[in-house]
């Protein structure tokens, strides 16, 4: 059932050096195009980068929290066309989350690397620079990046019962 991927995914920051194969980077890039959209806009584009001197550049995309592409098999860039609808934002992380379940189910691990709105350095943007290091166009957002790669590491899911319940309220808050 999908709720156990839902309740074995975590996000993995260490990987093994091992290269992902042709059939999974190719599965993982059918999941993206999968997601739903709204009105079926389909408002997003991917990079897939395996090359390790850019992962390593784009570790460095901002001071916390990117780190782990540099020991990524595959990375994702993840943009969004904010011309063609409104809903760029949702399409784009529905799309990632798809992939990340199907990450799961490979029997890889993922982990979102948040690039939108946060800084690279006081003069630039994570964006900006992630924007540079892909050739990516003016007209597209960069929402993330995603890391892709075998488990150097192992966490479990959360228990059902340290699961935030207070947050669903029934028919009215």
């Amino acid at each position: 059932m999908f709720i156990e991927l839902m309740r074995k995914r975590r996000s993995i920051r260490k990987y093994e050096e091992k290269p992902l194969n042709r059939e999974q980077i190719e599965l993982l890039a059918e999941a993206l195009l999968r997601a739903p959209s709204g009105k079926s806009k389909r408002s997003w584009q991917f990079i897939l980068i395996q090359d390790r001197e850019v992962l390593k550049q784009l570790a460095q995309a901002k001071p916390h929290g990117a780190a782990m592409l540099k020991g990524a098999a595959l990375a994702v860039a993840v943009l969004g066309d904010a011309k063609q609808t409104d809903t760029w934002i949702e399409d784009c992380s529905a799309a990632a989350i798809s992939a990340q379940y199907l990450a799961t189910d490979l029997g890889l691990a993922s982990c979102w690397v948040q690039i939108r709105g946060r800084e690279h350095d006081e003069q630039m943007d994570a964006a900006e620079y992630v924007r540079h290091e892909l050739g990516i166009p003016a007209e597209l957002e960069v929402l993330c990046l995603l890391s892709f790669g075998w488990p150097a590491e192992e966490k479990v899911g959360q228990p059902r019962e340290k699961l935030l319940w207070s947050a669903v309220h029934q028919e009215k808050f």
